[in-house]
């Protein structure tokens, strides 16, 4: 149910345009939700305007079953855009208020924190002000609200890259391109406000840390980082319970210019707990290509595939992200990789070879673990177009029918959605796909409602 002015209602049955009564030229209209059924979220475009000699024809509603909330930083104004995910088309509803003002310039990364009471948290690297804005989100409604003023990152570079890992404690990692340095903050229980671990670990002289990731094999959790200047990735202890980050203890090399990863939890046929093993992935930007690596429980390090070459990829990939599905019939996994091309403003998709046999002892032999691009048909591997200067991917998984990739993209100001196949792990824009960003968007987060 919609209102004109608060008054006029009119009962609507379907997504897209409307048209209440006629009315004389000059009238002023503000178009609102009255009423919703349980469960839906509805929102209004255009929503506010005056009535000219032309019937009113932007007005338009769309409403969905909201499952997670996503967020995105967009550094050129400043602000952070806020959506609901609707569970069964993907389509992202953006919450009411609008964006919200950082306060703060530059906002460059954003990353989902842990539950704080009835609460998430939501914290963001402010890449102008040597700074990282925390955040408490409302389940409720998706709004979210500063936990205070930010957080003065050391050393002095801002900071322009986030990672979280939550075990013992929530524990938000920086890098700081500018000082080729890493820098930890715990989160207090309860509250989740940040408070700084320690002096910034060096991760070494010219090496530019981009991007990073973490992962907790045991007891041990170690925190990976790539190092763009250098072409490595460097692995760095990470102590969950007071988030200390230890020195780097090895590096391995990857491509020109890496500048995404991400790790992949390979689990034996027929479970979902316990992986048997971990791959890792990094996409390189001045090389146009993805390492592969393993994850070697004996030496507590990342290994070379004994891959023939990397895989290869559109031209400069920025960003990584998988997704997996599980077929309770076959008792069988499926693993999808992506890969976004800033330059040529495409997608690629690989399936992972995870053909375990039983008697394996890591790392496995070749080619488990292997990319193999994704065929759209005989014409050749499954390439899809974006939008303009895609920066940042995210995969937001429902169900095995309901998993959705999307696309930031920076130059053109939108963002993309696509579904994804569990079985051949092809992408397809949803419906409304692009949807509306800030200027210049940068990455996103999301929370799982329920999760």
């Amino acid at each position: 149910m919609l209102q004109n002015n608060g008054a006029n209602n009119l009962p609507i049955g379907a997504n897209g345009a409307f048209a209440f009564p006629p009315q004389l030229s000059g009238t002023a209209y503000d178009v609102t939700v009255f009423g919703v059924p349980a469960g839906w979220t509805c929102v209004v475009a255009n929503p506010s305007g005056v009535v000219t000699t032309a019937a009113v024809g932007n007005v338009a509603v769309t409403c969905g079953i909201v499952s997670a909330y996503l967020y995105v930083t967009n550094s050129s104004d400043a602000t952070i855009s806020g959506y609901g995910v609707d569970q069964n088309l993907g389509a992202l509803l953006p919450l009411p208020g609008g964006p919200v003002a950082t306060g703060t310039p530059q906002p460059t990364s954003i990353v989902s924190g842990c539950f704080i009471g009835n609460f998430g948290s939501l914290y963001v690297a402010n890449a102008g002000s040597n700074s990282i804005s925390e955040y408490s989100l409302d389940f409720s409604s998706g709004a979210i609200t500063s936990l205070g003023g930010p957080v003065t990152t050391q050393p002095t570079p801002s900071p322009e890259f986030l990672d979280f890992t939550i075990s013992t404690g929530c524990v938000v990692i920086a890098l700081h391109g500018a000082s080729n340095a890493a820098s930890s903050y715990l989160a207090t229980a309860g509250v989740g406000t940040l408070t700084a671990v320690s002096n910034p670990v060096a991760v070494g002289a010219n090496t530019d840390p981009v991007a990073a990731t973490n992962l907790t094999v045991g007891a041990a959790t170690y925190e990976y980082v790539v190092d763009e200047a250098a072409g490595n990735v460097s692995t760095l202890s990470l102590d969950t319970t007071t988030g200390a980050l230890g020195a780097p203890s090895s590096t391995i090399p990857a491509g020109t210019n890496p500048d995404a990863i991400t790790i992949v939890p390979v689990y034996p046929g027929g479970s979902t707990s316990n992986p048997q093993s971990y791959f890792a992935y990094v996409a390189n930007q001045g090389s146009n290509s993805i390492s592969e690596y393993v994850f070697s429980a004996a030496s507590a390090t990342l290994v070379n595939l004994a891959v023939t070459a990397p895989a290869t990829t559109g031209n400069a990939p920025s960003a990584v992200a998988s997704a997996n599905f599980y077929n309770g019939t076959t008792a069988t996994f499926s693993y999808y990789l992506y890969a976004a091309n800033a330059t040529d403003n495409t997608l690629s998709a690989y399936q992972i070879n995870t053909t375990i046999p039983n008697t394996c002892t890591l790392p496995c032999p070749e080619p488990v673990g292997q990319l193999n691009q994704v065929a759209a048909d005989a014409t050749g591997p499954l390439t899809i177009a974006t939008g303009t200067d895609p920066v940042s991917l995210q995969v937001v998984f429902f169900t095995s029918t309901e998993t959705y990739l999307i696309a930031i993209n920076r130059q053109s100001n939108n963002i993309s959605v696509y579904s994804i196949s569990a079985t051949t792990g092809a992408l397809t824009p949803v419906p409304g796909s692009p949807f509306a960003s800030g200027a210049a968007p940068t990455s996103s987060a999301f929370w799982l409602l329920g999760s």
